[in-house]
């Protein structure tokens, strides 16, 4: 049987985790940059600015800030007070929760239920909640192999697979609640392929969020070692901000192309037409305030 503790590999899965780290970086940079519509239509005053794009803004620059420090932090060996590793872990971890945020929003203008809307809300504010008090509660100090550990490293590993799974069911329960309504939607007004409209209305993204988790979370759950452990919480970080901010996006260019049949209700003739329809009046008043030019 393999030896996941050895020292060589040890040594051979830290070299892949620094390395790894440093490709993921270099592919969110790469997506933020080419991917800056928003950001244009916000400073040329093509849309208005309204607090449901908070979220996405806070999420794709929390997730490179947490990125930075990331990179900063595994390609040093230079004594620290270890106060960077809080920074990482706390804006890595909030750019996520900021992630399913966006999903949710969407989850939430696809229903407009008061008991959904409700156990949604908790739901992110138990996410957002995890987030802290795992940073607050897991020191880090300097030792003499050049790096921060924490404090209490199997405290840490067990929190950090907490707020993944956690992450991974919320992720979840988004996906079903919005394909479950969309299906509904669907089967009273819609014509064509179920899939394609999905597809349409970004659950793809979802989609991709979830698997990327339920990865990480499996590795965190494995551990063969602490370096292969955690080798998932990366990518998947990564991939959930990048999807969720990328679902936003496909909506405001979906509701662009729509806003000029906003005035007035019409039956919907294929997917892409099936907007109209799959969110009730106020979950269109909200995107359409938001996204729509």
């Amino acid at each position: 049987m393999h030896d996941w503790n050895s020292p060589q590999e040890l040594q051979r899965d830290a070299v892949i985790l620094i390395r790894a780290a440093n490709i993921w970086t270099g592919m969110y940079f790469w997506e933020v940059l080419t991917s800056m519509t928003l950001e244009r239509d916000f400073i040329k005053q093509r849309k208005v600015f309204q607090w449901q794009v908070l979220p996405y803004f806070f999420g794709r620059y929390f997730q490179a800030i947490g990125l930075l420090c990331l990179v900063s932090m595994v390609n040093s060996t230079k004594r620290s007070d270890c106060s960077i590793e809080h920074v990482l872990t706390f804006f890595l971890e909030m750019s996520v929760v900021f992630a399913s945020v966006n999903f949710a929003l969407r989850t939430i203008a696809i229903w407009t239920n008061t008991v959904v809307t409700s156990v949604i809300c908790v739901m992110v504010l138990g996410h957002a909640g995890l987030v802290i008090l795992n940073t607050v509660q897991n020191q880090g100090h300097w030792v003499p192999e050049g790096v921060c550990v924490a404090l209490d490293p199997a405290n840490a590993y067990r929190d950090t697979t907490i707020i993944r799974a956690y992450t991974m069911i919320f992720d979840a329960i988004l996906l079903l609640l919005s394909v479950y309504k969309l299906a509904i939607e669907y089967k009273r007004v819609g014509r064509g392929s179920l899939v394609r409209c999905l597809l349409a209305q970004g659950m793809i993204y979802f989609l991709v969020a979830f698997v990327c988790n339920a990865i990480a979370t499996g590795f965190l759950i494995w551990k063969p070692n602490f370096e292969l452990g955690i080798i998932g919480a990366a990518p998947a970080s990564v991939f959930t901000v990048v999807a969720a901010c990328r679902c936003v996006r496909h909506l405001s260019e979906l509701i662009a192309q729509k806003a000029q049949q906003f005035q007035s209700p019409t039956v919907t003739t294929g997917p892409m037409d099936f907007f109209d329809t799959a969110l009730s009046q106020e979950g269109r008043d909200v995107y359409r305030s938001t996204y729509a030019r």
